[in-house]
């Protein structure tokens, strides 16, 4: 779909765009297929064009617990992240944070902090209680494969952009994520290639054609 990352973020937030003007849906899941993909970074910056480019309010919310990054990078509260919620420190409304670069942001955690439990009725009750003051959520999650446990938050939000490395993953990867995303019933809506310099495998042609 998207064969320059610089395009890549432009038609991301233009295509997400679309989406909240015709209220198709208003969160969305980026992964990665493995570390180092660059999916935060596209998530990121999808967000700042959101609002530079459409005048659209983006809630950004971190779920990698295991390489938690938005508290070092935005020079967050650490005490105002998703893992004092879960350990019942705090209310949901008190961990959105200012990122400083226009959109809100909710942070994993401070350090590494993988959850002791399912996520995913955590996750649904920030889309319910802060969705509402966003136009559209992106959830920037771990790599899928990686920490299967994710796949459960599908039932909260069941569509994904997913960000390939060029050069690096291979068709195989790429399939099997689609196949574990279809069986829990997330839909895959676009497929960014990331880190393109001068090649790109036939075969990856293939899949941002569609």
């Amino acid at each position: 779909m998207f064969q320059k990352l610089e395009e890549g973020y432009w038609r991301i937030a233009s295509v997400l765009a679309n989406a909240v003007r015709d209220q198709q849906y208003r969160s969305l899941l980026i992964s990665g297929t493995a570390r180092g993909d660059g999916a935060t970074t596209v998530t990121l910056q999808a967000a700042s064009r959101l609002v530079t480019k459409y005048n659209i309010r983006p809630l950004v919310v971190e779920l990698d617990f295991w390489r938690p990054k938005f508290v070092k990078k935005f020079r967050l509260n650490k005490e105002r992240t998703i893992d004092r919620v879960f350990e019942g420190r705090l209310c949901i409304g008190e961990i959105v944070q200012d990122s400083g670069a226009g959109f809100p942001v909710v942070a994993a955690a401070a350090r590494r902090s993988p959850p002791k439990g399912d996520i995913t009725p955590l996750l649904g009750r920030i889309i319910t209680e802060l969705g509402p003051q966003a136009d559209i959520v992106l959830v920037d999650t771990p790599p899928l494969l990686t920490h299967a446990a994710m796949l459960t938050v599908g039932s909260v939000v069941p569509r994904m952009i997913l960000v390939v490395r060029a050069g690096r993953t291979s068709s195989e990867v790429v399939s099997r994520v689609q196949r574990e995303a279809k069986n829990v019933n997330i839909e895959l809506i676009g497929t960014v290639l990331n880190k393109h310099r001068r090649y790109m495998p036939g075969w990856l042609y293939r899949y941002f054609k569609r």
